[in-house]
């Protein structure tokens, strides 16, 4: 409700509009105000009918007796500045509502039909669906779609890795058998192998990625341009930041031989080393025989091998035998004693 200060002065206004004598500012005001608040309790539910009944046949007929002859100019809601602030207002309320609904949605996300590996404590070796064997270091992450090698080989990877990538071939349309590249994402930076054995190091932590190739050809490259060919025993380290690249020769062994750390052993266990395979594998061990967990092993791996070829060797030196489901998911080992 309005004061009585004010419903006076209103009520002068709709007098001198409904006697024509009102100025073009005046009755304008008369006309916004009755738009907006006709049905409304207001200074309006406090005239008389008979004030009522007039002003609204005088709105209704649009007659502006005794007025200037210039038409009443109508001042449309978006020009006055309490309804622009309202507009600004609700504008930001909704924006500022977007964005929360998409930062939600964001974070709930999952994207659909990629495989995520990443290993946590220790090394994890990965054999991708083409045959290629990836070494994943602890706190690294790999990922690949699920089209992956049906027309392309592209995984992405966060951290670092030692790959042995399988050599493919595939019909180019022309009857002509042509190797299917395999490409690695590493931010800004891609790696492309055809058939070859190479480390990436690319930490979100740090700015330069660096690649080392221990047999084979890769091609590295930025957004703009080719980095580096590099070919055995050579290295590139560039730089995100600044794009500028040091290319190298080196000796692979020494800076990718952190791939094969944990696969060397010195009177381990075979129930230690049965842990420490299933961790490296993402696999469950488990013995028949509960007496060959106190069986010890001495020896190095490569860093490369697969389940597999590990579980082949292990059971050569130990006299014992082994089944592999055929998920991938279990090995049980059985056997009568330690050779």
């Amino acid at each position: 409700m309005i004061s009585n200060y004010y419903f006076k002065n209103f009520r002068k206004l709709v007098a001198k509009y409904l006697n024509g004598k009102s100025t073009t500012d005046e009755a304008a005001a008369i006309e916004q105000y009755y738009d907006l608040f006709k049905d409304e309790p207001d200074a309006t539910g406090q005239m008389g009918a008979d004030e009522m009944s007039a002003l609204d046949a005088r709105l209704r007929s649009g007659i502006s007796r005794g007025m200037k002859k210039e038409a009443a100019r109508q001042i449309p809601l978006y020009q006055y500045p309490w309804f622009r602030m309202a507009a600004i207002f609700l504008a930001i309320i909704g924006i500022v509502g977007l964005f929360y609904k998409w930062q939600n949605d964001h974070r709930n996300y999952k994207p659909v039909g990629v495989e995520n590996i990443k290993p946590t404590g220790s090394d994890r070796f990965v054999t991708l669906p083409d045959g290629s064997k990836v070494v994943l270091r602890a706190g690294s992450n790999l990922s690949y779609g699920k089209d992956f090698n049906k027309t392309t080989r592209e995984v992405t990877l966060t951290g670092e890795a030692y790959f042995d990538v399988a050599h493919i071939e595939y019909s180019d349309g022309e009857n002509q058998s042509v190797p299917k590249p395999f490409t690695i994402l590493t931010g800004k930076v891609k790696t492309t192998v055809l058939g070859t054995a190479f480390g990436i190091k690319a930490w979100p932590e740090s700015k330069d990625i660096t690649v080392t190739v221990s047999r084979g050809k890769v091609r590295v490259e930025d957004e703009n341009h080719v980095i580096a060919i590099l070919t055995e025993e050579k290295q590139v380290r560039y730089n995100t930041e600044t794009t500028v690249s040091d290319k190298r020769e080196v000796k692979s062994a020494e800076l990718v031989g952190w791939a094969q750390m944990d696969m060397t052993f010195d009177a381990m266990p075979f129930s230690t080393l049965a842990e420490h395979l299933g961790k490296r594998y993402h696999v469950n061990i488990t013995f028949n025989n509960p007496e060959l967990k106190n069986c010890s092993f001495t020896g190095r791996f490569t860093g490369t091998e697969s389940l597999e070829e590990v579980m082949n060797t292990l059971a050569a030196t130990s006299k014992t035998t082994f089944v592999i489901d055929d998920r991938n998911e279990t090995v049980v080992i059985d056997g009568e004693k330690c050779n």
